[in-house]
């Protein structure tokens, strides 16, 4: 690789400014998030490539989302204290054709309390992804 010059410095090739190596993730400081108007934080969000993009599109081609009833399906198998109904996160990643680390996330503390919650707010057990509102009193006035 080539040397290129930065700000007056030579870097040696295959080395980027700051150390960087070549095919580091790069980030973009300077984007707002998706916050509460007037805040003025800015994320650290990952700016990936078109060939990253592309292998991450194949990846996920074919793969189903889980319905909030097959999760809580899962949370209920799972805290089940009858044997015959209990199972491990083995067998409900098999049952559910999903790999053990995403039953694995369903299961954890945070994740069971944010499905429960929505779960009990009435939402449809088939629904995939539930956004709640951010100001509800106005939503209900809306609709």
């Amino acid at each position: 690789p080539q040397s290129v010059t930065v700000d007056g410095l030579v870097v040696p090739g295959g080395v980027m400014a700051h150390g960087m190596l070549q095919g580091d993730p790069v980030y973009d400081d300077k984007k707002p998030t998706g916050g509460v108007q007037g805040e003025g934080h800015a994320k650290r969000r990952r700016v990936w490539t078109d060939m990253e993009r592309q292998s991450h599109k194949q990846a996920c081609t074919g793969k189903t989302k889980l319905t909030y009833g097959q999760k809580m399906d899962i949370i209920r198998r799972h805290e089940a204290t009858d044997p015959d109904e209990h199972r491990s996160q083995a067998q409900l990643a098999e049952m559910f054709g999903k790999s053990r680390s995403a039953i694995s996330k369903i299961l954890r503390p945070e994740a069971m309390d944010r499905i429960k919650a929505t779960a009990a707010a009435g939402i449809d057990q088939a629904v995939k992804r539930y956004f709640p509102p951010e100001h509800p009193e106005l939503e209900k006035k809306l609709f």
